[in-house]
């Protein structure tokens, strides 16, 4: 079936760029599974005649399995639930070579039209990994075409998902990448800042992470003042378009804030002011992720909203419990953009000034006495207000009653 239709386990056959991505994810999870630990360098290189090498570092990959039968040979020619990447790259390759040394001993395999040769006992050797090469057969992939450009983003994006994972990239010896990041997500959310050196926040980045069975969030928060930005992965895939993880992320923190500020303000409304004061990255673990369409770039399972809600609400409250400066600091942010917001909106329906408005009008309005002495008393309410918020006394809300009628509305200004 691999050979008859291998569009259907691996997507655009003119691109031979799955296939290495396939390598990958076959690699974390057959490593990962048996031992609990991932690789920390890899490197990746295709050659002039379309051949692919890929190396990993660690432990390598296991010989055999409990029951002594051969591991790797069912790695590469079996079909299951959840393993089968490996499988495709010996089905749909002409020829593979795979070398494994573990335990001080290397091993090797050769594979030739996904028919096994006899597996070698190489040698002693003092270091061990996993390295794999194999060539495209041409009767599948006549173009023997890859995406360079979708390869390294979808290797920086790993760097960033896997901290501290070392990939180099060369690509013919004509491109070179290499892809470090050793703070993980942190080092994803710093790109995303603005490079405007008037950009500045207070508050240092969050970590909030935790796990409950078949669920595990790992993200990133920075609570910013006039600045959004975000960027979500499920299982490791970039959902472009968000989705419910984000969601819950976004209600998590406005629930926090709501219990931090002791405001009674719907939580609707702290999200609106959240959503547009947040830079973040965020990835989640699913199991059974339900996806919009097929290209999975927006999620729209239930249960990630209502677990990434529940373990940001835990995990940050906990944070800002044990950080004074950090909830005073989250607060004042929060509830600050709400009061400007709030006013802002009093001046559309009002016709009232701003207050910057009002600080470039004093000098026009001075010979006015009338029409200042409003406008200083407009200014001067909320400025009460706004030391209050400063102060982190406690402040009722509900206190920005609409304010009375202008004396002097719009257009006659």
């Amino acid at each position: 079936m691999l050979r008859i239709r291998p569009g259907m386990y691996m997507g655009d056959t003119e691109n031979c760029s799955n296939l290495i991505l396939m390598v990958l994810d076959e690699f974390k999870r057959a490593i990962k599974n048996k031992n609990g630990k991932l690789f920390s360098k890899v490197s990746i290189v295709i050659f002039e005649d379309n051949e692919v090498e890929i190396e990993v570092d660690g432990i390598g990959l296991p010989i055999e399995n409990r029951n002594g039968e051969p591991f790797i040979e069912k790695l590469m020619t079996t079909i299951t639930q959840y393993e089968f990447g490996l499988t495709i790259i010996n089905a749909l390759s002409s020829t593979v070579k795979i070398t494994i040394a573990k335990d001080g001993i290397e091993w090797a395999q050769k594979y030739r039209d996904g028919k096994p040769q006899l597996l070698k006992k190489i040698g002693k050797v003092d270091y061990s990994g996993t390295t794999i090469r194999f060539l495209p057969d041409i009767k599948y992939f006549p173009k023997s075409h890859y995406n360079s450009t979708q390869l390294t983003s979808r290797l920086k994006e790993l760097s960033y998902l896997h901290k501290g994972l070392s990939i180099d990239f060369e690509d013919r010896s004509i491109r070179k990448e290499h892809f470090y990041n050793p703070n993980g997500l942190e080092d994803l959310v710093s790109g995303l800042l603005p490079e405007s050196n008037n950009w500045k926040t207070k508050i240092p980045p969050v970590h909030i992470r935790g796990q409950i069975p078949d669920f595990k969030l790992n993200a990133i928060v920075v609570f910013a003042e006039d600045f959004s930005c975000d960027a979500s992965f499920v299982n490791e895939q970039k959902t472009i378009d968000g989705g419910t993880h984000q969601k819950g992320l976004i209600a998590g923190i406005a629930q926090v804030l709501k219990i931090v500020s002791g405001c009674k303000k719907n939580v609707a409304i702290w999200k609106s002011v959240i959503r547009n004061g947040i830079i973040s990255a965020l990835s989640i673990n699913i199991s059974d992720p339900q996806w919009v369409g097929s290209t999975k770039d927006k999620l729209i399972s239930k249960s990630a909203y209502i677990n990434t809600k529940s373990l940001v609400v835990r995990n940050l409250l906990k944070l800002m419990n044990e950080n004074e400066k950090l909830q005073y600091e989250f607060k004042k942010l929060y509830i600050d953009k709400y009061l400007m917001m709030d006013y802002t909106k009093q001046h559309d329906k009002y016709g009232l000034p701003t207050p910057q408005y009002a600080k470039e009008k004093l000098a026009e309005l001075f010979n006015n006495p009338k029409e200042f002495d409003y406008l200083i008393d407009q200014y001067v309410e909320f400025e009460r207000l706004h030391e209050e918020c400063l102060k982190l006394q406690e402040i009722d809300l509900n206190k920005l009653r609409p304010p009375p009628q202008s004396p002097f509305a719009k257009g006659e200004e």
